[in-house]
């Protein structure tokens, strides 16, 4: 199975799952995936992947340390929904904490939480991610289809331009 394929079943399956939970219709649940360029999502994806981290910190501050964990998966990934449950800030810090949807290099998903502590304007901030699974837990995090397909979609803008776009074999 290509890992386009891939991606579209498991965009597909998850869209169809919480649409289902959330009460969409059939048609509601088809209307709102009809909005997603499963071609040009593959080659933006791919283009966007980057090592993810159990634990990070990193920031502009003069003499920051930064500091990179152990991988949390074994390839790279891209984050496409994360939903946050907890948020707190001051004039000096902010933290949240949210659950995380991840795809793989293999277009597999993974769930992580995340909880971020920012200090400033993002000059010094920490991350750290705890693995929970390959399925979103509906007791934990509300999932909503239609933000979640609406940022997938405006992570291509544009639609596909093979000229601006670099071309992944899928």
């Amino acid at each position: 199975m290509s890992k386009l394929t891939k991606l579209t079943k498991i965009i597909t399956k998850i869209v169809n799952e919480k649409g289902y939970r959330n009460c969409y219709g059939p048609e509601e649940v088809e209307e709102v995936l009809s909005t997603v360029n499963f071609y040009a999502l593959f080659h933006e994806l791919s283009n966007r992947m980057y090592p993810v981290y159990s634990f990070l910190a990193d920031g502009d501050m003069p003499s920051t340390l930064k500091y990179r964990g152990a991988k949390l998966f074994p390839g790279n990934a891209v984050r496409v929904y994360r939903s946050i449950d907890y948020h707190a800030a001051d004039e000096v810090m902010e933290m949240t904490h949210s659950m995380e949807l991840w795809i793989l290099e293999d277009m597999t998903m993974a769930v992580t939480s995340c909880f971020r502590t920012v200090f400033g304007d993002e000059e010094y901030y920490t991350e750290y991610r705890e693995f929970k699974g390959t399925e979103w837990p509906d007791d934990e995090a509300d999932f909503d289809i239609e933000d979640f397909c609406d940022y997938l979609t405006c992570m291509y803008p544009d639609g596909f331009d093979p000229d601006e776009t670099i071309i992944h074999e899928p």
